[in-house]
């Protein structure tokens, strides 16, 4: 268990350090899950707390901030890899069967050889 957090913060670390504006090329579901994890793990805490404590949503503010183009980068790596042009993030803006496409894409299975983006992450 220790070694799937380390793993998952490390992946989070790592893109938000070596990838933070990069648009370009493939990431694997692995990497793209890790991250959302573990965003996810940090920012729905850090609202309760400021919800809780009437807070100024001073720090999940600039938590979002430092994780929007490294999360956005992630998600048009993500849908490079399953051979999708990036404007397929726009799906998300249909209610609900867009959401689902999303998803699905997300959860999709990368190209197993080289694609229009480039070789296997």
């Amino acid at each position: 268990m220790i070694s799937f957090i380390e793993d998952a913060l490390g992946i989070f670390i790592s893109t938000i350090k070596n990838q933070y504006c990069q648009f370009s090329g493939r990431t694997s579901r692995r990497n793209y899950w890790m991250y959302y994890l573990v965003s996810m793990t940090i920012s729905v805490p850090l609202s309760i707390i400021e919800a809780i404590f009437e807070l100024p949503i001073v720090l999940s503010g600039i938590f979002m901030i430092v994780t929007f183009l490294p999360g956005m980068g992630l998600v048009w790596r993500r849908l490079h890899d399953v051979n999708k042009n990036a404007w397929n993030i726009l799906w998300v803006m249909i209610p609900i069967l867009g959401g689902i496409y999303y998803i699905y894409l997300m959860c999709r299975k990368g190209d197993p050889g080289p694609n229009d983006f480039g070789p296997v992450a």
